[in-house]
């Protein structure tokens, strides 16, 4: 006998998110050009995760660990262009590619003229923009520009596309030009750097105890907070000084034996 009770209706629940997902999928084609930039997604190779625990309040060493991108971005560069770059020129782009804050900053007070800043930037950018364009083939398009810097974005998209559209040299040369003139080309220069490293590992993923022992546990959290895709696991060590934070007097008694322990109390 046929059960008449049964109900092929969906539950409010499915109602609403679909709702939602309609909001942004207006109609079917819209929803199929999502599906197959989904599916063409899935065939991208995948990209490094950075396992990182015990850091311990070693915030230069964590910084050390995090800008050579999990040791992926080394091996990949001399691949790309050890017959193109002599050994100073390769440790030359190595350091800016590692450090791209204190090379910049450095150059800004030894680079004095536009004419030398242009000269460096035209050099640098070039071979930044084709590691780049490495890195963000491994990415959808959409998750790459994310990480883009945001002021930069669409001229960021330009040259990374210039060669792709047949432009000539002229056209990233203007760009240079008004970047130089502004005394912006070395500050282009730092966020690409940054550009590179946070394509390189897709994924941080924290395993706890950032705190105890070592100097600077906050400038650790601190730093973290600046990485733009991080997975946290609180490790006991983070538990203990949350604790004493909140007032514990069992934890702050164990935190102040341990700092004494490793003389982190002047």
């Amino acid at each position: 006998m046929l059960n008449t009770s049964l109900s092929f209706k969906r539950p409010e629940a499915d109602l609403s998110v679909l709702e939602l997902l309609a909001v942004k999928y207006p109609n079917v084609d819209a929803a199929i050009a999502e599906v197959a930039r989904l599916a063409a997604v899935q065939t991208l190779p995948k990209s490094a995760v950075h396992v990182i625990s015990d850091i311990h309040g070693e915030d230069k060493k964590l910084q050390h660990v995090i800008n050579n991108a999990s040791g992926t971005l080394r091996p990949l560069v001399e691949e790309m262009f050890s017959e193109r770059m002599d050994a100073n020129e390769m440790a030359e782009f190595l350091k800016l590619t590692f450090y791209p804050a204190e090379v910049t900053e450095r150059l800004r007070h030894t680079l004095k003229e536009p004419e030398d800043v242009k000269a460096y930037a035209a050099r640098m950018l070039k071979s930044q923009l084709e590691l780049l364009r490495h890195l963000v083939s491994n990415f959808s398009l959409r998750l790459a520009s994310n990480l883009f810097p945001r002021e930069y974005s669409e001229l960021l998209l330009e040259m990374l596309h210039a060669p792709s559209t047949e432009r000539g040299p002229e056209f990233v040369a203007a760009m240079l030009d008004e970047l130089v003139r502004r005394g912006r080309a070395l500050h282009l220069i730092h966020l690409l750097g940054r550009l590179i490293r946070n394509l390189a590992v897709d994924e941080l993923i924290i395993g706890g105890d950032c705190w105890d022992r070592g100097p600077r546990g906050d400038r650790v959290v601190d730093y973290l907070r600046l990485q733009p895709n991080v997975e946290f696991i609180w490790g006991n060590h983070d538990a203990l000084w949350l604790g004493a934070s909140l007032g514990n007097e069992a934890l702050i008694c164990t935190v102040l034996r341990v700092s004494l322990r490793y003389r982190r109390i002047g």
